[in-house]
């Protein structure tokens, strides 16, 4: 997927309205869900090089610099973006009665940052995460208006 292309799916979540969940209304932004897309995948283990140092290093390094690539324009429109380190919220969502709401349980639990913004009417996230392990690395971008934890 070309840099065009993956600033035209940001570009989407940022203009859709975000849809009502359970007990909510979207356009009181209480109860919304996310908006999530895979920007780009990585090959699975077994399509990858080993070379000692990991199934799919080589491509979870590009997707880092795509990420970075992305977060330019992305700068340009909101402003500087907050990097978001998720092992603290991991591990309180392991805790009990801990309320980690999504999407940050969920980006938390597949990866170690993110990349914030402040776009109007919610908060725009840009995350290398990776499935279980060894699962394949994506390059996820989400759109919220929860707040970071």
């Amino acid at each position: 997927m070309t840099t065009a292309r993956r600033l035209a799916a940001i570009d989407l979540l940022c203009s859709r309205e975000l849809p009502a969940g359970p007990g909510g209304s979207a356009p009181s932004g209480a109860g919304t869900v996310p908006l999530l897309v895979d920007l780009t995948h990585a090959p699975g283990p077994a399509d990858a090089p080993h070379d000692g140092r990991g199934p799919d290093a080589d491509h979870e390094e590009q997707l880092y610099a795509d990420r970075d690539a992305l977060a330019v324009p992305l700068t340009a429109r909101f402003g500087e973006p907050d990097h978001l380190g998720l092992q603290g919220v991991f591990l309180r969502a392991a805790e009990p009665g801990e309320g980690i709401p999504e999407p940050w349980r969920s980006i938390s639990s597949r990866a170690g940052d993110a990349l914030v913004w402040r776009a109007p009417g919610r908060w725009l996230v840009l995350a290398v995460t990776r499935d279980g392990h060894g699962g394949a690395a994506r390059l996820l971008a989400a759109a919220t208006d929860v707040d970071p934890p």
